[in-house]
């Protein structure tokens, strides 16, 4: 049984259950077992680690989403005044 995965960015060897790189911190695997959410098979999208920044950036991806969908309810508003 294999005990290990070889990093694909620095070749160094690790221990199957590690998330990321102990050398180089590169994600080994597509999905975590995240110990900032707290969930197993978690994908964040980033190549390394964010640890608690990651709540920041969903807090920000979230603030940008609303941003666009207040805009866009903006211009369908504005539109409906032109006619």
């Amino acid at each position: 049984m294999n005990d290990f995965i070889v990093c694909k960015k620095c070749e160094t060897k690790n221990h199957t259950d590690n998330n990321f790189c102990r050398h180089c911190g590169e994600k080994l695997k597509n999905t975590c077992k995240c110990w900032v959410k707290k969930k197993d098979n978690y994908d964040c999208g980033e190549s390394s680690c964010p640890g608690y920044s990651l709540f920041y950036q969903e807090k920000i991806k979230a603030q940008e989403s609303f941003l666009q969908d207040h805009n866009r309810s903006q211009l369908q508003i504005g539109e409906e005044h032109r006619q």
